[in-house]
């Protein structure tokens, strides 16, 4: 069995303690806000099918490349005063 870790009391939901088990980004949020209100937020993840947001690998497509390209380099123009 895991071991208290004793937190500091704080926020409108000190002293609740929520059991967390639900996936994607509406779930994970809210027990987040919890957290942040001070409340003790337990969380269940099924190890065979963790949050699929949190492991799915980071697609980077060329329009993301060119829109990078085009805001450093239009800032570089900017910062040496060409427009």
């Amino acid at each position: 069995m895991a071991k208290k870790i004793n937190t500091p009391e704080f926020g409108p939901l000190s002293g609740v303690r929520v059991v967390f088990s639900a996936m994607e980004i509406a779930g994970p949020f809210a027990a987040q806000m919890m957290a942040e209100w001070g409340a003790e937020v337990i969380w269940l993840e099924n190890t065979a099918y963790p949050d699929t947001i949190r492991v799915q690998k980071i697609i980077v497509s060329i329009l993301d490349v060119i829109y990078i390209v085009c805001v450093s380099t239009l800032l570089q123009m900017k910062e040496e005063k060409l427009f």
